[in-house]
């Protein structure tokens, strides 16, 4: 998420570009998330880049959440495949299960269509600073 992102659309003089103010400030947040079947969301600010590590912990959180075995279906990024996610899914036996997304299918994803909403109403929004943002 970035706070410089507009989404939408605007009007202006016939053959002049209009200009839209932004917040003046370039705050970007990684975020995780998962929707459940019951469309429960649960989602998680990450620190850093996204990587499996990160990718790691959000499945425990879920998994403990959960209190039952869970099944993620997610999409093809790196970290999804990586050896230490895969000896990660391995060691759990059987508690989480990753199911994959055929590629470049986001609109099969309830988790994109949210953020895609979520990117909607806050490219209207008018942010003075990260943390107002978050």
């Amino acid at each position: 998420m970035r706070s410089d992102a507009r989404r939408g659309r605007t009007w202006g003089k016939i053959g002049e570009t209009p200009v839209v103010e932004n917040s003046r400030g370039r705050f970007t947040f990684n975020l995780i998330s998962a929707v459940s079947p019951g469309a429960d969301m649960r989602f998680c600010f990450i620190a850093e880049r996204m990587d499996f590590k990160g990718f790691i912990g959000f499945l425990k959180k879920l998994r403990k959440e959960a209190d039952k075995p869970i099944l993620v279906v997610v999409d093809n990024a790196r970290y999804h495949h990586n050896k230490g996610t895969q000896r990660f899914i391995e060691a759990q036996q059987g508690e989480i299960t990753l199911v994959f997304l055929p590629a470049y299918t986001p609109e099969f994803s309830p988790d994109d269509q949210v953020w895609n909403h979520t990117k909607s109403r806050l490219g209207k929004c008018w942010m003075l600073s990260k943390e107002g943002m978050k």
